[in-house]
């Protein structure tokens, strides 16, 4: 969720905050159908999720900017919404 809402040209807090929102929303509807929602799925997921996110979007700005095809190619890998 987080590098989606990155791409869309949304600031990091704000990310965040979508992230969780849209965390939740898959717990409460979709989710609920086959189990109970958990407090696990629901902090987790978006927390951890926005770190990697950030880990994956710094990579993937670094490989870019090397300037060879090799690095685009692994940028894009590391975060498709680029």
């Amino acid at each position: 969720y987080y590098l989606f809402y990155r791409s869309q040209r949304y600031q990091r807090t704000d990310a965040f905050l979508w992230s969780v929102i849209s965390s939740a929303a898959f717990e409460f509807t979709i989710e609920t159908v086959t189990e109970r929602p958990s407090w696990q799925d629901l902090y987790q997921t978006p927390v951890y999720g926005t770190l990697l996110g950030i880990g994956a979007e710094t990579l993937s700005d670094k490989l870019w900017n090397t300037g060879t095809w090799w690095g685009r190619a692994l940028g894009i890998i590391s975060n498709p919404f680029r």
